[in-house]
C-alpha cells in the first residue's frame, strides 16, 4: 500500500516547521545598496539561453553576495536570456552581451563568444571591477587576466566539453588531447581555481588536466560547494496546494510520484528515465506510478519518441523547461537521477530541501551532496539500474514511518549545503586573493 495522503501530510508538516521568515523565490529578499567603497567583483558567464545548474546557482550566489554588503556583484552574461531575467529579478546589475545567429537562425557560439570582445573590453575598462569571477571553461579567458585583473576561475564540469569519457567521434577525442597540455598550461596563471567538488578535481587530476600531486604538493584548486536558499525553499514547498498542483497535471491525490528535472542530455541517462519508470510500475503497490519529467537538451525527440510509444504513457508527463521546479519536487514523493556523470548536480540539492528524497547513482559530486552511500538506502553503484529500480521501489512502498525518517535525514543533509556557507568561502576567497594581488 503507498499512503501517499498520509505521507504527504507528514512531509508538509515537517517543513512547516521552519522559521516563517524564509521567502519564496516568487519574494526576493530585500538587498542592499551597493556601496561605491565596496570592492566590485564581476562575475563573467556566457550562458547562450541555457537552463541548467549555472544559470540556477549564480542568481543565488550574486543575491547572497549583495545580502552580507562585502562585495558589489555585477553579471555579463549574454542579452535577454533566462539568466539575465533570473537575476535582474532579485536585483543584480547585469550587463548584456547579444547572442549571435546564422543566417538560418540557428545560434552560433564561436560568433557570440569572439565577436563580443571588444564589448567585453570596454565593460571591464568602464567597470574596473577588483577581480574577474570566470565561470566558464573555456582557456581563452585568460584575455581577461591579461587586461590586468586578479582572476577566479570556476569549474561547474562543462559536460563533454571537459570529459574525454563523453567524448563522441575522433573529432572530440582530438580536440581533449589539445585542452589537456592547454588546461594544465592555465592554471598556474589563475588566482584562484574552484571546483565544484572533490570527486570532479579528483577526475581532472586523473585526466591530466590538474598537475599531478606529489608529497609535498595537494592537488590545484579549492573545493566551492553550490548551495540553495534552503530555507528558502523549504517554505515555498510547504506553501503549496499539493492536491491542487497534482490536479493541474492530471496525477491524483494519493498516486506515487517520481519526478526527474533536468537537462536531457546523454551523461544524464534521459534516455533511460521511462525504462526505469516502466519497471518500477510492475512492482507490487505501483501500479498507479506517475513520472514528471521537466527539461530540455539533445535527448527531447529520443524522450518524446519513448513516451509515445510507451504503454504507460498516460502516466508519464513531459512539462519541458519550467520554472516552477521546487513545486514540482514538492509534489512528488520521490527524485529521481539517472547522471552517470554529474559534478555537482545542484538539482539533487533542491529537492533535498524539499525534503524529497533522491534515488540516485553514485556519481561524481552526487556522492558529496547526498548523505554516505552506506547510510541512505537510495543511492546506488554507479551504473546499477537493477539496484535503483529496487531500492526506489522498496522506498515507495515502506510505511510512512520510514519514509518520514528518510524525508528527514535529506533535508537534514542539505542544510549543509545553504548558500550562505558557500558564499563565506567565497568571500574568503576573493579576499586572499585581492591581498595577494595588492603586493604585486
Amino acid at each position: 500500500m503507498c499512503a501517499s495522503e498520509k505521507r504527504a501530510s507528514e512531509k508538509r508538516g515537517s517543513e512547516n516547521n521552519l522559521s516563517s521568515n524564509a521567502t519564496t523565490s516568487a519574494e526576493p529578499l530585500a538587498c542592499k545598496s551597493p556601496s561605491d567603497t565596496l570592492p566590485k567583483v564581476l562575475h563573467y558567464y556566457l550562458d547562450f539561453g541555457s537552463v541548467g545548474g549555472i544559470e540556477t546557482f549564480l542568481p543565488v550566489v550574486c543575491q547572497a553576495l549583495l545580502q552580507r554588503g562585502q562585495f558589489d556583484p555585477v553579471v555579463v552574461c549574454n542579452q535577454d536570456t533566462p539568466l539575465m531575467q533570473r537575476l535582474q529579478s532579485v536585483g543584480v546589475r547585469t550587463l548584456g552581451l547579444p547572442l549571435k545567429h546564422n543566417r538560418n537562425g540557428a545560434l552560433n557560439k564561436t560568433a557570440t563568444k569572439y565577436a563580443n570582445v571588444p564589448k567585453l573590453t570596454r565593460i571591464l575598462l568602464e567597470e574596473k571591477p577588483a577581480l574577474v569571477h570566470v565561470h566558464l571553461g573555456r582557456i581563452e579567458q585568460l584575455y581577461l587576466k591579461a587586461l590586468g585583473f586578479p582572476l577566479v576561475y570556476s569549474f561547474h564540469g562543462y559536460g563533454e566539453h571537459y570529459n574525454p569519457s563523453l567524448a563522441k567521434g575522433w573529432a572530440q577525442r582530438l580536440l581533449h588531447q589539445i585542452k589537456v597540455p592547454f588546461f594544465r598550461w592555465m592554471v598556474p596563471y589563475l588566482d584562484a581555481l574552484l571546483l565544484v567538488s572533490r570527486a570532479e578535481q579528483q577526475r581532472l587530476a586523473e585526466q591530466g588536466y590538474l598537475p599531478a600531486a606529489g608529497p609535498h604538493q595537494p592537488l590545484a584548486g579549492d573545493i566551492l560547494y553550490n548551495g540553495v536558499q534552503v530555507a528558502m525553499l523549504a517554505e515555498q514547498a510547504s506553501r503549496l496546494d499539493r492536491d491542487a498542483k497534482r490536479a493541474a497535471l492530471n496525477i491524483p491525490p494519493t498516486a506515487p510520484c517520481m519526478a526527474s528535472i533536468a537537462r536531457l542530455s546523454p551523461e544524464k541517462n534521459s534516455d533511460r528515465l521511462v525504462e526505469v519508470a516502466e519497471r518500477m510500475a510492475q512492482q507490487p503497490g505501483l501500479e498507479a506510478l506517475h513520472l514528471i519529467i521537466a527539461g530540455d537538451g539533445p535527448l527531447r525527440p529520443t524522450v518524446l519518441q519513448q513516451i509515445a510509444e510507451s504503454p504507460r504513457r498516460e502516466y508519464i508527463h513531459y512539462l519541458g523547461n519550467r520554472s516552477d521546479v521546487i513545486e514540482l519536487y514538492a509534489l512528488s514523493d520521490l527524485a529521481l537521477s539517472l547522471s552517470s556523470y554529474e559534478p555537482f548536480g545542484i538539482s539533487v540539492l533542491e529537492a533535498m530541501a524539499t525534503s524529497t528524497p533522491v534515488a540516485a547513482f553514485a556519481a561524481g559530486g552526487i556522492q558529496e551532496v547526498l548523505p554516505p552511500i552506506a547510510d541512505y538506502p537510495l543511492i546506488v553503484p554507479n551504473g546499477n539500474y537493477d539496484q535503483l529500480v529496487a531500492r526506489a521501489a522498496a522506498y515507495l512502498t515502506q510505511t510512512p514511518e520510514r519514509q518520514r525518517q528518510v524525508q528527514q535525514q535529506i533535508f537534514k543533509q542539505a542544510l549543509e549545503f545553504d548558500v550562505e556557507r558557500t558564499v563565506v568561502q567565497l568571500e574568503a576567497t576573493y579576499g586572499r586573493v585581492l591581498q595577494r594581488t595588492s603586493r604585486r
